[in-house]
Order: C-alpha cells, then structure tokens, then sequence
C-alpha cells in the first residue's frame, strides 16, 4: 500500500492510498499506480507485509519513506515520473539492519560478554556481518539495474540471517548456564563435603567448614560461572532455593543417614562399611602426613582438570547440522518448506500469488541454482473446512480440508501422486481441472468430466472446475513425500492434534488453477485480503550436485528455510542446531599422562616407605584387599580433591582470559555435567595409576600360598558358623508403625501366624505367650507376644526365645515395634538369630499387604 502525504495543507478532499487498497481497485487502477495532487509537494510512504517465518508472527510490515531523491515530489499536472520502488525498500532494509538489528545484536554481545560468556567466534562474525552492510551500502549507491538490487537483497538477507543466527546462538547459552547453574550448586555441595573432610577429623569441624566451603564456592560460582551470574541476578530466590536444598540433601546423606542406619553388628566381624571407613581416613592421615607430597601431587591433578576444562574444546556448537530422518524418500531432490517447531504445521515461503511465486523461484534459480521446480500452493492447516464442492446437477456437497495446487509436470518427478489417480491427470496449462477421491465422487455423483462448483467458505467466491480423474485412497495414504512425512495437507483436530488430510479430506489442481483462486480472493478483498492458498514448499533439483553444501547454506542464512535432502532413499535434515565439539582430546594425554606417573610414582614411594606399616598391618588381621585398598584410597582422596579444585579453578581461568580479551579457541563448557566428567577424570586418572602399585604391595609382602588359596562357599560359611556366635540378647526396631485403632487386629494377626506352626516339623512356634496391655509411669502403653521359634539346620535343631515389643508413646498415635531375641542356649551361631529377624520381618510384610483386607473383613 502507497499513502500520499502533501506537504502543504489541502481544500480539498481526495483519494490517498494507492495499491492494494479498496479505492484503486473500484476505479480499476493498476496497483503500481499513484495519483498525486499537482503543484502540491508530495511525500509517499510505502507500507509492505511479509512472512516472517517465526511462529509467534508469521506476518509482519514495515513502512519507509519514498522522496523524489531528497526533495519531495513536486509534479505539474499531466506529468508522470516512475521510480523503483526496490532502491528505496533496500535503502530502508538497509537502515534497519544497521540502525536496529545490528545494535540489538551488538548489544546482546556485549550483555553476554559482561556476565563472563566466551563470545569471541560471535564478536568475529559480528564484524564481518558490519563489513557486509557497509559493502551493500556501497553496492546500492551505484545499483542502476535488476541484478544489482537482487545482488544487494542477497547480502542484506545473508547478514539478517547471520545476526538472527547470533541472538539465537546467544539465547542458547544463556539458557544453558541458567538452567546449568541450578544444578551446579549440587555440585558445590558434593566439592564442599569433599573438602570438609579432607580437611578437619572431628565432626563438628567438618560441619562447620563444609558450611563455610560451600558459601565459598558459590561466591566463586557467582563470579566464575556466566550462568550462575545471569540466574542470582536474574532470580536468585531460585539459585538460593537450589542451593539450599542441594546443601540439605547432601549433608543429610554424608551426615545424617550414617548416625540413622548402621549395619548389624556381629561379634568378631567387620562389616565392610567400617572396614572402608578406617581404610579411607588412613589414606588421609597418609596424605596429610606427606603434607608437600600429597599439596604437589593435588596440584597436578588440578591442572589436569583445569586442562581439559579450560583448554579443551569439548563443547557446545551452534551451526547447521545434518540431521539423518529417514531412508524411504520417494526419489532423489531437495525440498524446502518452513516448519513451526519442527511438525506438520508450516509457515507460508510467500503469498500464494502467480507475480510472487513466479519472483521467487526465479531468484533461487540465479541464487542457488534450481532446476525443476515444483511449487506447492496450500492452505493453511485448520481446524475448519477451506472450501465445499458442490454438484448442481445432483445438489449433493462435500466439506474439503485440504486444498493443494502442484506443477503437474514437475510434481511427478519427486511424488507418486500420478500413480495414485485414476483416469485423466492434470494438465499443466489448465487452470479449472480438479482431482478429488473415488469416495468423494461417489457421495457427489459425478464422473470424470462432470463439473463441480468449488466455494471459498468464508467468502462469495464461487467457481467451477472439471474432475480430471479420481485419485485412489488407499494408495494416497501411502504416499511420501521427500522428507518422508506423509504427503498432502494437514488439518488441526478438535484436541488441539495435528494430522495429513486423509483423501476424502483433500482436493488437488494445478498450481495455475491454485494461483487463479487466490486472485479471484484478492479482487474480492482488495485491501486485506485472505490468504486461502499460500506458497508452503518448493521441490527442486540442484544445478550442480557438488554444491550441495553452500546452496544449503544459503537457503538457510538468506531464506530461512528448513531443507530436506534426499539422495539414495536417505533422507538428511539441514537445519540450525547445536552439537557436541571434541577437539584437545590428543593435547590432554600429556597431562594426563603426567598426572598418572606422578600418582604412580608416590604410590610406589609410599609402598616402600610403609613396608613395616604393611607387614604389621596383615600381622594383625588385615587381608590383602584391605592392605590393597589402602593405597587405592588414597589415590580416591587425591582425585576427588584435585577434581573438586581443578574444575572450580577452571571455570576461573575462563573468566580471567575472557577478561584479558584472550581468545582459547575452544568451546566454553556451560553444561554442569562437565564439572561431573572432569571429577571423573581426575578419579579414574589418579585411581588406574594406584592400582599396579596396590598389587605390587598385596603381592610383595603377602605369601604367596595364602594368596593361592580359595576356600570353598561351604567352608567359609561353616568357618562363620564357628566363629561368630551369640552368648546374649539383641533388641531390633521393625519397619512397622501400628495405628492405634488398628493394634488388636494387628495382634490377633500375628498370634494367628505363630499358632499355625505350633505343629511344624522343620520350624514350629512353641510358648505362645501374650500380655495384656499396661501403662507405665511415663503414660506409655506396652503388651508383648512371647513365643519360642525352633527350627532345625543341617540336622540340628535351634532354638530362640523371643518377646514382640508394641509400646505407644502419649504423645504418639501408634505402636512402635520391637523385637528381642535371645539364643536359648548361649553361644549359638549368629546365623539363628539372623533367621528368627527374618521370620518375624515376614509375618510383619504379609501384615502389610493384607491389612486392607482385614481391616475391611473385621
């Protein structure tokens, strides 16, 4: 649209918006026709729309400014003056690209830089970006012909799309490390614990310096991490309720479950779990010992995790990526649409018409190097019914959803549609020839030939059109097209779902006829007329098979198009994305190499300082794996701490080169999940280079008959029967809390089991005893079921003497319950007393499942 605007005041009222408006099309003007007052100065605003392609505003507008040079127009009556309208709509391109878009983006480089993100590669294209629009600037000063405008779009499109490219390669990180930072302050947690008792031995020290720890490395968090800083400024209630929380959970599992739970204890017996207690604080006590050993040591393993989070490029990389969908393309092309998040739903390549499409293809042509194009005019996918055939013969309608205009010709070479059609195809010239399905013309009544009337619902528009041919509807579902998607238009269900239109939904003509009835919409409605039929892809072949790549990089940075490749049946997804880089790996095999020789080395000197250590340590008890897991303990405790700094002290050296203006040419590691592979570098680099020295000192000074020796299962487990015995009673707390209201069906629950085995013959219950409830002086409610569990083992007979504790508290609504069993004759092998628990821990499980039923049946 072209509004008038004078510059001296009128009289006079008169006609002043021009184009595509209702006035010039009653008076039947062409559309690049303006009539401007005469001797009067006049200035023309020109207002365009176009497709933006993003899902939130498909279409947009801009308006600029047309001047007769730099002067207003100032026409004598009877005189005609012709400009080109591209000079001025590139200059105003040209001036929101630089005076909008660029600042944007430079601003948002810059915002991104302050908080601590590696933007060096962004600030390079950013320049080079500036550099293209100076260069279009310059080209559009002495553009005099077609091809230098279409020239001067293409460098103004590719920088548009190179700055879209930025802010959205900037968003991302920025949403990494937010969402990163979250998470990495469990991360700090788990470090803070680490160092906590590295550092101190007693508890209350620990607790107080894992606190003081984890305030420290959120501090250095906030400072280090770009995300980190983004999230505290941005929403730090979240950050501090991540932490909070990450703290809590940590310390409750380092500190509170182990004074909660604890093993059963066995008389003579170490359990494993302070077994690696001991062996994990004398691989401190040894590190501390050996204080510059063991700091040089710590240190090397910090640099090597500094190295590889620092000076490694395993990262994060936004660019075009291909992307395999599928190995059933119908045949060999590329296709190009604009899909919304990346489904059915699309989002139109231009207007649906003959001037805009015929524009289109031919700049991909002169752009990209096109050949057989095959365009697809369709309506935009809906809910609703887009037109209705009618038969005036028979009266008879039917509701279409899907309406879709091909090349004839050209469409045959990517898509079996041909096949599908029954009678005549579409002729490439016609523009009233339709296709509809056999089910279709069956409820219409009509043949091959007969005429239907087409009506655009929603509007006055009605024309006829002939049926070519009948199109199969079993064979339509099966069609593909070149991404593999089913082929056709789609249509919105009532839920919100998506779906292809099945072949009684859709009606298929040529491009021609397509372009005819947008035309037929766009006189109707001259001022904003409705887009029915919109362009929603393109079909083609590459001029030059071995330039697949830059015509693919060219569709996406200058046209913003989603492209699907097919060759061979393979299907491949360009599109922008991100992937895992992996450059450095060969330069960290030099630390980590270091790293295993210097913790190989101090093992072995270790090993040979602590040769009378060792002796006497398997003198008194310990095995060889105990003797083993002592120096593996320690190279544990070296890697966890050197992990823990190194991936903090990383995170720092990032910060300060950024700050120092240095560009590492690697990837910055936003993601927390690399604090956790540099932690397990670290480990698995100090933890393999222990384990030779481990076996060199199991094997040096163990004998070596012992060290052959295997004991069968059946000997062992006679051995234990031997030596743990159990000479008095033990109480244990059961995995039960009884409601009050339910205690005497619990009761009779349980006198019920233990009465069933009073006749057993290899484990029977003997002595059932139950006392009635009392109250003591503490208000507390007890009764006790006594009973005596006998079984027989390897052909003795064991018994045990067992009292069932319910006692309800007063300020409790249900009974605890306890059990205390005691050997009847002292000294009984531990595994009785094991065997009665897990007798009773039955009874108390089926209690559980079944009190529902119970309950209920009582």
């Amino acid at each position: 649209m072209i509004k008038v605007m004078p510059k001296e005041k009128i009289n006079a009222s008169f006609i002043d918006e021009y184009g595509g408006t209702l006035d010039a099309w009653w008076l039947r003007l062409s559309r690049d026709l303006v009539v401007v007052p005469a001797n009067i100065p006049v200035v023309l605003e020109a207002k365009v729309w176009y497709f933006t392609g993003e899902v939130g505003r498909p279409i947009e507008s801009e308006t600029f400014l047309i001047y007769n040079e730099s002067s207003p127009f100032h026409l004598s009556q009877g005189a005609l003056y012709s400009c080109s309208l591209s000079r001025y709509g590139l200059d105003g391109g040209l001036e929101f690209l630089k005076s909008k878009v660029f600042v944007e983006v430079s601003d948002q480089l810059d915002k991104a830089q302050n908080v601590g993100f590696v933007v060096f590669d962004e600030r390079q294209l950013l320049t080079n970006t500036y550099k293209e629009i100076v260069q279009a600037k310059t080209l559009l000063e002495n553009a005099k012909n077609p091809e230098d405008y279409l020239e001067i779009w293409t460098r103004l499109r590719e920088a548009y799309g190179k700055l879209s490219f930025i802010s959205t390669t900037l968003y991302n990180k920025r949403t990494i490390g937010m969402t990163s930072a979250i998470y990495l302050s469990a991360v700090m947690a788990i470090f803070s614990t680490t160092l906590a008792f590295f550092l101190f031995e007693k508890e209350k020290k620990k607790v107080v310096s894992n606190i003081a720890i984890f305030i420290l490395y959120l501090i250095l968090l906030y400072l280090f991490h770009p995300g980190a800083h983004v999230i505290i400024d941005e929403n730090a209630n979240l950050f501090m309720e991540s932490a909070a929380i990450s703290f809590a959970c940590v310390s409750l599992i380092v500190f509170g479950i182990p004074r909660v739970w604890k093993e059963r204890s066995i008389e003579g017996k170490v359990s494993w779990r302070s077994a690696l207690t001991i062996i994990f604080s004398m691989g401190k006590r040894q590190i501390k010992r050996r204080k510059i050993r063991g700091f040089f040591t710590i240190l090397s393993i910090t640099i090597l995790v500094l190295a590889f989070t620092s000076l490694t490029s395993f990262g994060t990389v936004f660019d075009i990526i291909p992307e395999e969908v599928g190995a059933n393309a119908p045949s060999d092309g590329i296709i190009v649409k604009r899909m919304m998040n990346r489904t059915s739903l699309f989002s139109p390549l231009g207007t649906g018409t003959p001037e805009a499409v015929s524009k289109l293809l031919g700049t991909l042509s002169k752009l990209v190097g096109i050949e057989k194009a095959a365009p697809r005019l369709m309506n935009m996918p809906s809910s609703s019914p887009i037109v209705r055939l009618v038969n005036p013969k028979e009266g008879r309608d039917w509701l279409i959803y899907g309406l879709l205009g091909i090349d004839p010709v050209n469409e045959s070479a990517y898509t079996n549609l041909k096949e599908t059609v029954e009678g005549g195809y579409l002729s490439e010239s016609r523009y009233d020839e339709i296709l509809i399905s056999k089910s279709v013309a069956d409820n219409l009544r009509v043949r091959i030939g007969d005429k239907v009337t087409l009506e655009v619902l929603g509007t006055h528009i009605l024309t006829n059109f002939i049926v070519k041919g009948f199109i199969d509807d079993e064979k339509y579902m099966s069609l593909l097209d070149l991404d593999g998607s089913p082929f056709g238009p789609v249509r919105i269900l009532k839920d919100g779902t998506v779906r292809t239109c099945n072949s009684t939904e859709v009606a298929v003509t040529t491009i021609n006829g397509a372009e005819m009835l947008q035309e037929l919409i766009n006189k109707q409605y001259p001022e904003r007329p409705p887009q029915i039929l919109v362009l929603s892809e393109i079909a083609f072949q590459p001029r030059d098979e071995r330039k697949i790549d830059s015509m693919v990089r060219s569709l996406i940075f200058i046209f913003n198009y989603d492209v699907f490749v097919s060759k061979q049946r393979r299907i491949i997804y360009y599109h922008i994305g991100s992937y895992l880089e992996m450059k450095g790996a060969i330069e960290l095999l030099i630390p980590l190499v270091m790293v295993g020789l210097n913790v190989g080395t101090v093992m072995l000197n270790s090993i040979y300082e602590r040769r009378k250590e060792i002796r006497t340590l398997s003198m008194i008890g310990l095995n060889p794996t105990h003797i083993g897991l002592i120096f593996v303990a320690e190279a544990v405790i070296l890697g966890m701490v050197g992990g823990s700094i190194g991936y903090v002290v990383g995170l720092g050296f990032y910060r300060i080169m950024n700050l120092l203006g240095q560009n590492l040419m690697v990837r910055e590691k936003l993601e927390w999940w690399w604090s956790a592979i540099g932690f397990a570098i670290a480990m698995a680099a100090s933890v393999l280079s222990s384990l030779r020295p481990a076996a060199m000192a199991v094997s040096t000074y163990t004998p070596s008959k012992i060290r052959k020796i295997k004991r069968p299962i059946e000997e062992v487990k006679a051995r234990e029967e031997e030596i743990f015995r159990i000479y008095q009673a033990r109480e244990l707390s059961m995995p039960i809390k009884v409601q009050a209201n339910e205690i005497l069906f619990f009761t009779s629950f349980c006198l019920d089991r233990l009465g069933s085995l009073k006749s057993g013959f290899l484990e029977k219950i003997e002595n059932i005893k139950e006392t009635p409830e009392i109250e003591n002086v503490r208000g507390e409610l007890s009764r006790t079921i006594n009973f005596d569990y006998v079984f027989t083992v390897s052909g003795q007979r064991r018994r045990t003497k067992n009292t069932l504790i319910l006692t309800k508290s007063p300020k409790e609504d249900y009974y605890r319950v306890r059990l205390v069993s005691e050997p009847a004759v002292p000294g009984m092998p531990e595994s009785v007393i094991d065997k009665t628990v897990d007798f009773v821990h039955k009874i108390i499980l089926d209690w559980a499942r079944e009190k529902d039923k119970i309950i209920g049946g009582g």
